[in-house]
């Protein structure tokens, strides 16, 4: 039996109400970015809660962390 990938026929990206006009754009209508901001608050709440409940962490979270400590204590050690 041949396996079927029905989405490989897709020839063109849909377009929805969040959609920028053009692709790459450096000022993409409030709307997208409304959408964007909310999207990320969302991920991070989540995280955040994964974090706090000690259940595991996401492969984003652990690269976060291990960047953020070397990198904080070698700010924290600059004079001033």
């Amino acid at each position: 039996m041949p396996i079927s990938f029905k989405f490989l026929t897709v020839k063109s990206v849909p377009r929805l109400w969040w959609s920028a006009p053009c692709a790459l754009t450096l000022r993409p209508p409030f709307r997208s970015f409304l959408s964007l901001v909310f999207g990320l608050i969302l991920f991070g709440l989540g995280e955040a809660l994964l974090v706090a409940a000690g259940i595991g962490v996401s492969p984003w979270t652990v690269l976060a962390e291990g960047v953020a400590k070397p990198l904080a204590s070698a700010l924290a050690s600059q004079p001033s």
